[in-house]
Protein backbone atom coordinates (compact mmCIF):
# COMPACT_ATOMS: atom_id res chain seq x y z
CA UNK A 1 0.00 0.00 0.00
CA UNK A 2 1.77 2.88 -1.35
CA UNK A 3 1.04 6.20 -2.86
CA UNK A 4 0.23 7.33 -5.71
CA UNK A 5 -0.93 3.56 -6.76
CA UNK A 6 -2.43 2.40 -3.60
CA UNK A 7 -2.24 -1.48 -2.42
CA UNK A 8 -1.02 -3.04 -5.50
CA UNK A 9 1.47 -5.47 -6.41
CA UNK A 10 5.02 -4.89 -7.42
CA UNK A 11 8.52 -6.42 -7.62
CA UNK A 12 12.32 -4.76 -7.28
CA UNK A 13 15.41 -6.21 -9.22
CA UNK A 14 18.85 -6.09 -7.18
CA UNK A 15 21.69 -7.18 -8.77
CA UNK A 16 25.39 -7.46 -7.65
CA UNK A 17 27.90 -5.34 -9.27
CA UNK A 18 29.10 -8.77 -11.67
CA UNK A 19 25.63 -9.94 -12.52
CA UNK A 20 24.63 -6.14 -14.49
CA UNK A 21 24.99 -5.78 -17.81
CA UNK A 22 24.57 -9.62 -18.30
CA UNK A 23 20.47 -9.01 -19.31
CA UNK A 24 19.71 -11.15 -16.14
CA UNK A 25 17.70 -8.36 -14.82
CA UNK A 26 15.13 -8.28 -17.80
CA UNK A 27 14.63 -12.25 -17.39
CA UNK A 28 14.34 -11.92 -13.82
CA UNK A 29 11.41 -9.35 -14.14
CA UNK A 30 9.63 -11.49 -17.18
CA UNK A 31 9.96 -14.74 -15.50
CA UNK A 32 8.71 -13.27 -11.78
CA UNK A 33 5.52 -11.70 -13.57
CA UNK A 34 4.73 -14.39 -15.47
CA UNK A 35 4.80 -16.78 -12.25
CA UNK A 36 2.47 -14.54 -10.41
CA UNK A 37 -1.08 -14.72 -10.04
CA UNK A 38 -1.53 -10.70 -10.47
CA UNK A 39 -2.72 -9.38 -13.54
CA UNK A 40 -0.88 -5.80 -12.99
CA UNK A 41 2.69 -5.73 -11.74
CA UNK A 42 4.58 -2.31 -10.74
CA UNK A 43 8.20 -2.05 -10.51
CA UNK A 44 9.27 1.17 -8.68
CA UNK A 45 12.84 2.55 -9.33
CA UNK A 46 14.56 5.55 -8.87
CA UNK A 47 14.37 8.14 -12.20
CA UNK A 48 18.26 8.26 -12.75
CA UNK A 49 18.30 4.44 -12.82
CA UNK A 50 18.51 3.58 -16.83
CA UNK A 51 19.51 -0.03 -16.55
CA UNK A 52 16.54 -0.74 -14.44
CA UNK A 53 13.84 0.88 -17.04
CA UNK A 54 15.62 -0.43 -19.84
CA UNK A 55 15.25 -4.20 -18.40
CA UNK A 56 11.87 -3.47 -17.14
CA UNK A 57 10.70 -2.31 -20.63
CA UNK A 58 12.55 -5.28 -22.28
CA UNK A 59 10.09 -7.47 -20.01
CA UNK A 60 6.87 -6.03 -20.77
CA UNK A 61 6.39 -2.85 -18.31
CA UNK A 62 5.34 0.86 -19.35
CA UNK A 63 5.93 3.59 -17.97
CA UNK A 64 2.68 4.48 -15.42
CA UNK A 65 4.92 7.58 -13.62
CA UNK A 66 1.95 9.69 -12.79
CA UNK A 67 3.21 13.67 -13.37
CA UNK A 68 4.91 15.20 -10.41
CA UNK A 69 5.96 12.20 -9.01
CA UNK A 70 9.74 11.87 -7.72
CA UNK A 71 10.16 8.00 -8.57
CA UNK A 72 9.66 6.35 -11.86
CA UNK A 73 6.69 3.92 -11.61
CA UNK A 74 6.57 1.16 -14.70
CA UNK A 75 3.84 -1.25 -15.17
CA UNK A 76 2.77 -4.96 -16.71
CA UNK A 77 -0.26 -6.15 -17.56
CA UNK A 78 -0.83 -9.63 -17.77
CA UNK A 79 -1.35 -10.36 -22.23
Amino acid sequence: DEPPIGVHASIQIYLNAPSQGRQIGRTAYRLACEASKHDIIYAHMRKSNHASRRAAEEAGFIDATPAGHSQCIMMRRRD
